[in-house]
């Protein structure tokens, strides 16, 4: 969860900075399409009832110091209840991650089987 989500409460500003909370990202996918893509959701959310937003990575493109395993992808899911629109999003974690985020969406089949994680909304 963003940082930015958790305004409201101290605790969950916090709290958003647990390891648990956290995954390595370049800079060009963190402050480029990874961030317009969460202004994008707050949006949403300003406009409709209900949003479900999981997101995670995967693939191992490198290891900092023989401990922190650096994700190759990373990935979003936006569910729209109101709408019940499903979007997934397919992040390259590298310096080539600077389009649009509209520019990374696939279909939900496609993440499921890249990620081998199944969604039911």
């Amino acid at each position: 969860m963003p940082a930015e989500d958790n305004r409201c409460s101290g605790r969950g500003m916090a709290e958003s900075f647990y390891f648990t909370n956290v995954a390595p990202q370049h800079p060009s996918l963190n402050r480029g399409p990874w961030k317009d893509l969460e202004e994008h959701i707050r949006y949403i959310v300003s406009k409709v009832d209900s949003v479900k937003v999981i997101c995670g990575s995967y693939g191992n493109y490198g290891v900092i110091k023989n401990t922190i395993t650096i994700p190759s992808y990373c990935w979003k899911v936006v569910f729209i209840k109101s709408t019940n629109e499903v979007k997934a999003y397919l992040f390259p974690n590298n310096e080539t991650a600077v389009n649009s985020y509209m520019s990374y969406e696939v279909s939900l089949q496609e993440l499921e089987l890249k990620t081998g994680l199944h969604f039911n909304f």
